[in-house]
């Protein structure tokens, strides 16, 4: 009987755990993209960097990037258990690139602290 209620209790055990570690410490940031007159951008390229940007920053250095949709949005799934994510709360940093004169200029976001299962709205203008 004992060994019954083992395999019973294992058998219980078992899905829950699987569970639990497939859904892992996720964050979703939306990052909507319009040019000046806030019309929607399809199409542009959103890079996520995992430290601060600046003008010298190059898109080559995100950890990612996807284009927006239709609607200029791109939705990043983020994994904080990336093994160059440390923490469960983190700062990330979403750029556009546009060039002027021939030179990329990043535009961004100012830090954006995520943390598990947060749902975060991002909005970015620039000039197409």
């Amino acid at each position: 009987m004992k060994k019954i209620s083992i395999a019973l209790f294992a058998t219980m055990l078992l899905p829950a755990l699987s569970t639990c570690s497939s859904e892992g410490p996720f964050a979703t940031v939306e990052v909507t993209v319009t040019n000046l007159l806030l019309n929607p951008v399809k199409g542009a390229t959103v890079y996520l960097f995992l430290d601060a940007y600046s003008l010298l920053s190059k898109p080559e250095n995100a950890k990612r990037k996807l284009a927006t949709n239709a609607d200029g949005i791109a939705v990043f799934r983020i994994d904080l258990d990336d093994k160059e994510i440390t923490e469960m709360e983190t700062e990330l940093f979403f750029v556009v690139f546009q060039t002027f004169g021939g030179v990329s200029l990043p535009v961004g976001s100012d830090p954006i602290k995520v943390r598990r299962n947060d749902e975060i709205s991002v909005a970015l203008k620039f000039i197409p």
